[in-house]
């Protein structure tokens, strides 16, 4: 997965520099972040099912990302995401190395915040959105069958969402 420090990276060149907050979300691997020009989820594609990629998949893509392995421990070495402008200075290493792809999904505000909390469960502690299911058929258009399924994974996807927000004092 990729690590609280790489997501602030990429959320701090995707919506600005200064002043990059983060708010805790319900799940490893998913990173919200409240920057100076915009706001939004950065997710490891590893945290995400299978069924959960394809249904963020028909509205969304990913960006591909870079991991460098040292292969004799594992160990992640180097991560390049595909957001920066500079270029790649790569260190010489005195063991050997591997890369490996990893998926990327970014989900800005306004409005696609609203694709991970209704395919994913993915939900902010403390806050969970009024209305996602509003949000997603005003902006995104679908058809009948696509609000169906929409439906269908929010209901599925609700009970993790609910436990997020504190109850009324």
């Amino acid at each position: 997965m990729i690590t609280h420090a790489q997501a602030r990276t990429m959320a701090k060149c995707l919506w600005g520099n200064d002043s990059c907050e983060s708010v805790r979300t319900n799940r490893r691997g998913t990173f919200y972040f409240k920057c100076n020009f915009n706001r939004g989820l950065i997710v490891d594609s590893r945290s995400l099912s299978d069924q959960e990629s394809r249904s963020l998949m028909a509205w969304a893509k990913p960006a591909s990302a870079t991991e460098t392995l040292n292969v004799l421990t594992d160990e992640v070495v180097g991560f390049e995401h595909p957001f920066t402008t500079r270029p790649r200075a790569y260190k010489p290493r005195n063991f050997p190395t591997r890369s490996r792809c990893v998926e990327i999904w970014t989900f800005e505000n306004p409005f696609a915040w609203c694709l991970p909390v209704i395919f994913a469960g993915i939900g902010l502690k403390g806050y969970t959105p009024q209305d996602p299911l509003e949000i997603f058929e005003n902006v995104y258009k679908p058809s009948h069958h696509q609000k169906l399924e929409a439906i269908a994974a929010f209901n599925r996807n609700k009970p993790a969402l609910d436990a997020l927000t504190p109850e009324p004092a």
